[in-house]
């Protein structure tokens, strides 16, 4: 899991750092099929939905890349990754 800063995500609309949305791996984009689906997301009893938006070129097989926001919500900033038990698309 890795973060990114705002973009113009593959699903064709720019979007922000304070939005909870997510890329998905390019082994898993599935030519965009999953464009503005949700996931929910926990880890170490927090939880979040976020909006899948984008492509990751780099990530591995079942790897979420993080808006800044979101990934600040679950680390506070500490980390700069982490490894999330679950998500649910």
């Amino acid at each position: 899991l890795t973060t990114y800063t705002r973009s113009r995500g593959a699903c064709g609309a720019w979007h922000q750092d304070s939005e909870y949305v997510v890329a998905l791996p390019k082994v898993q984009w599935d030519s965009g099929s999953h464009c503005n689906q949700e996931v929910y997301i926990t880890y170490s009893g927090m939880s979040a939905t976020a909006k899948i938006v984008d492509e990751c070129e780099e990530c591995p097989y079942g790897a979420l890349d993080f808006s800044q926001s979101l990934f600040g919500h679950f680390v506070g900033g500490e980390q700069n990754n982490l490894n999330v038990g679950e998500f649910y698309g």
